[in-house]
């Protein structure tokens, strides 16, 4: 594995730790979602960073659904995965 793209995640208390430090992560979240908590998934992602991971957290307008805004989730996402490779 060389890098995680997590949208919306739900990560548990010290999920972060489980992320190998040679990985990239990036995490998008929107920034009202209340499915999802986006303030736990940046402080995941801090986390890991402070791991020395390369992390990344990239707050999202709106809430859950990323339908709602789906053109800027997947650029978003292809752009993370396209760096990783």
């Amino acid at each position: 594995m060389i890098g995680v793209v997590a949208l919306a995640p739900w990560w548990p208390a010290g999920e972060a730790e489980r992320i190998p430090a040679d990985t990239r992560l990036v995490a998008l979240h929107g920034t009202a979602d209340t499915w999802t908590d986006p303030e736990t998934s940046r402080g995941q992602s801090e986390q890991a960073g402070q791991r020395g991971v390369a992390a990344r957290w990239i707050p999202m307008a709106g809430g859950h659904f990323m339908v709602r805004r789906a053109a800027a989730w997947h650029r978003l996402t292809a752009e993370a995965v396209r760096a990783m490779l």
